[in-house]
C-alpha cells in the first residue's frame, strides 16, 4: 500500500514504535514522541541494510541537520514526486568521505 499525505497526517503517536510499510523496501517509522521518520531497507552483498532518510513532513529540518554534518546541497529535482495532487520537490545533499573524516576528525 503506498501512503498518502493524508494518512500520513491522520497518524497518532502510538504507546511503542509502529512501522508502517509503503513497499518497495520504503517504511514510515511512528516514534511514541510523535516524530515520523522515513527508512529504506535494502541488501547489500546479501545483508540486509537500512537507510534513515530523514523526518516527516519537516523537510526544512532535516536539510539543516544534514547540513550541519558537512553535506551540500547537489541539487533540486524539481516535481520529482506526486502526492495528494501535487508534485513535490526532492532535494540531493552529499558528502565526500574524504570531508566527512576531516570533520570527525579522523584524517
Amino acid at each position: 500500500m503506498k501512503l498518502t499525505d493524508s494518512f500520513i497526517k491522520a497518524i497518532k503517536p502510538q504507546a511503542s514504535l509502529k512501522k508502517i510499510p509503503d513497499g518497495d523496501g520504503l517504511t514510515l517509522f511512528s516514534y511514541p514522541n510523535g516524530l515520523l521518520s522515513w527508512r529504506y531497507r535494502y541488501r547489500f552483498n546479501g545483508k540486509e541494510k537500512m537507510l534513515s532518510i530523514g523526518s516527516y513532513p519537516e523537510k526544512e529540518r532535516a536539510i539543516n541537520v544534514y547540513a550541519k554534518l558537512g553535506f551540500k546541497k547537489e541539487g533540486v529535482l524539481l516535481k520529482e514526486f506526486f502526492v495528494d495532487g501535487a508534485y513535490r520537490d526532492a532535494f540531493r545533499m552529499a558528502i565526500f568521505q574524504n570531508e566527512y573524516l576531516e570533520i570527525k576528525n579522523y584524517s
